[in-house]
């Protein structure tokens, strides 16, 4: 039976060298030798310890949820950090309110990137292309040898085209988006 490579560790092998519990801390915090994480008296002070400066936005550097929110646990219930913050700094988020990033970094705690905005506010707001968009810019769509500007709201589309280049179509997409949603228009 091979031994786990940490000298005062006597259990078997799992992976890379570890038995299962340093492993784990490897996986968990990035350091085989690491302990528990720290308790905190209160979640104020576990939001505190859990975030960062970068730029201009406030990381959260505590757990991330699939999407990549950051998340933090209250009364034994996962909150989204991001809304603790807002919270905590302007009270409770009314219904059916979402709230924005305007950075659009999911992981950011800051409350000068946060905004509230209804659901089609917040959807519009983003920085990118669908998936699906094969012309590479937000809005703009190949039709034979020509490229057309398109923007939905409330299920009625509004589309120009003819453009010659994706770049032109774009510069149109992020004016029908402008006039449409004012400041949640997003970038292309």
């Amino acid at each position: 039976m091979t031994k786990c490579k940490i000298e005062t560790c006597e259990k078997p092998v799992r992976t890379r060298g570890w038995c299962n519990a340093h492993h784990l801390r490897y996986t968990r915090y990035g350091d085989p030798l690491a302990g528990n994480p720290p308790m905190y008296a209160n979640p104020a002070d576990a939001f505190a310890a859990r975030t960062k400066p970068s730029g201009e936005c406030l990381l959260w550097t505590g757990s991330l949820d699939g999407p990549g929110y950051g998340q933090l646990r209250i009364s034994n219930r996962l909150v989204k950090a991001h809304r603790y913050a807002w919270e905590q700094a302007r009270g409770p988020i009314p219904d059916g309110m979402y709230l924005d990033h305007t950075c659009w970094n999911k992981a950011c705690v800051s409350l000068d990137h946060l905004r509230l905005a209804t659901h089609g506010e917040n959807v519009q707001n983003q920085a990118r292309a669908r998936k699906d968009n094969r012309s590479g810019y937000r809005g703009v769509y190949k039709k034979r040898n020509t490229y057309t500007a398109r923007a939905t709201k409330d299920g009625v589309t509004r589309s120009k085209g003819g453009f010659p280049t994706p770049e032109a179509a774009a510069v149109v997409a992020q004016q029908f988006r402008e006039e449409m949603f004012g400041e949640f228009a997003g970038k292309g």
